[in-house]
């Protein structure tokens, strides 16, 4: 008899592990698919505001710098911050880091840096981006900011970034996950390592929790 209800309550509890992880798959796969809904939308940069206008990245994935530094040598604004920098961080370093493929034109670049670009070595997450980033707007008058981050990221960045600065435009300017784009049959290949798992898996997390918490 004990052994019956042993194996029952075994069946159970693989049939339920199951439901659970196949409801998780699901989860991640409709959060995948949201954040190719936002990377295709367009960003609506006005460069009528220029003067007004800041670049901020959140620091992380790799991409962001260049892209953020790629709007700034745009024109799209006056100044840029780099958030999340760590201590020690100078600007040779963003130079650096930033050029190590000569993708730009090296004293351009070095001038827009010593001119334009700020650093924020104080941020450590997310909500740290969005609280330096709000100080840094209002020393410099700034009524718009564009967000540099990448596209997994985004989702939740940007909900952070318009609580802590709702009298702000913040305008939403992704950096594309390679292995997050569509195949040639409309599928995302999230699943194919344990690190794109890993790092999808967690941020949809994060994005929930934060809805959930409102905070």
């Amino acid at each position: 008899m004990m052994g019956s209800m042993l194996n029952r309550a075994i069946k159970y509890s693989l049939i339920l592990g199951a439901v659970l992880i196949a409801l998780f798959i699901a989860m991640v796969q409709q959060f995948a698919h949201g954040v190719r809904y936002i990377s295709d939308a367009p960003s609506p940069i006005d460069q009528g505001q220029k003067s007004t206008t800041g670049i901020v990245i959140a620091t992380g994935s790799e991409g962001r710098l260049e892209t953020g530094l790629t709007l700034l040598l745009a024109d799209h604004a006056d100044r840029l911050l780099i958030s999340g920098t760590g201590a020690g961080v100078t600007k040779p370093d963003i130079l650096r880091v930033a050029n190590q493929n000569g993708a730009f034109d090296e004293a351009r670049l070095k001038q827009a840096i010593d001119c334009c670009v700020d650093l924020d070595p104080a941020a450590s997450n997310t909500q740290g981006n969005a609280v330096q980033s709000k100080h840094w707007a209002e020393q410099h008058q700034l009524s718009q900011l564009i967000l540099v981050t990448s596209d997994f990221h985004m989702p939740r960045a940007i909900k952070m970034f318009h609580a802590a600065m709702p009298d702000r435009t913040i305008i939403a300017h992704q950096v594309e996950t390679p292995w997050l784009q569509p195949d040639q049959f409309g599928a995302l290949r999230w699943w194919q390592s344990t690190r794109r798992v890993q790092i999808i898996s967690r941020e949809m997390v994060k994005y929930y929790a934060h809805r959930i918490s409102g905070s």
